[in-house]
């Protein structure tokens, strides 16, 4: 009776291990069926957090290119600006100097057109002289040609030096006609040098060459200095006889 009483307690005892154990290896299997999925889980999510590192490693290291693009380009736009700034300068000064020398060449054709305007009005006086000489030598034919007692030979003279007074009068008509010219050319350069002009000039690069019309302006100058030198000073005496003397008359100075 005691033997049938413990085992059936055994049974009862064996039957309770055996429902807790199952009980309890139910619990650990969903414990573990569970932390295999949040495992499962976490591999994708480490899978996903590798991938977006590798994807933001590439980005770093795009942003890091394109950064030291970026310093390249901006040590070529330093460079450009200090060289753009060095050439403003450069154009600064080559402009003041562009400038002061178009004052001086200012300050020349102004000298030029003062000088021009003094031959001018001298050969104006000589031209008035001239006129006044073939006045009086024409009066003077005019009454030896009525004189009986005048030879043709002085008559002919006195008519050949009228002749020639008049083409040196039409010379220093021509040459004055030439000196207003010359005028009118020194003004239309002074114009062409005015400070307007300054900043084409340095573009160009054409400092410290002499302009054509100014050539032609000094060797205009030269020509009309070299022809000044003929001798306008006409000393001629008429006797009472009908005869004439040319006295020698004095070379007039060259001016400088």
């Amino acid at each position: 009776m005691k033997v049938k009483f413990v085992l059936a307690l055994l049974l009862i005892v064996c039957i309770a291990l055996g429902g807790l154990y199952y009980s309890t290896y139910k619990d650990d299997q969903f414990k573990i069926n569970n932390l295999n999925e949040e495992k499962a889980k976490l591999s994708s999510q480490l899978n996903d957090y590798a991938d977006q590192n590798m994807t933001l490693n590439s980005k770093v290291q795009k942003l890091q290119s394109e950064l030291q693009v970026v310093h390249a380009e901006n040590a070529k736009l330093s460079n450009e600006l200090a060289q753009t700034t060095a050439r403003l300068n450069k154009t600064e000064a080559d402009a003041a100097v562009a400038a002061k020398n178009a004052e001086d060449t200012i300050a020349q054709k102004d000298q030029q057109i003062s000088g021009l305007n003094n031959e001018k009005s001298d050969l104006i006086s000589r031209l008035a002289a001239l006129d006044e000489s073939i006045k009086k030598l024409e009066g003077e034919l005019s009454d030896t040609s009525g004189k009986l007692n005048v030879s043709e030979k002085n008559r002919e003279f006195l008519i050949a030096e009228l002749k020639r007074l008049q083409t040196e009068k039409a010379e220093l008509e021509r040459q004055l006609n030439s000196i207003d010219f010359l005028t009118e050319q020194v003004r239309r350069l002074k114009q062409e040098t005015s400070v307007s002009g300054r900043l084409d000039i340095v573009r160009k690069g054409i400092y410290g060459f002499r302009k054509g019309g100014e050539r032609m302006v000094f060797s205009n100058d030269r020509a009309v200095r070299g022809q000044s030198k003929t001798n306008y000073n006409l000393n001629v005496e008429i006797h009472q006889d009908g005869g004439a003397k040319q006295a020698p008359a004095e070379e007039p100075a060259e001016s400088e």
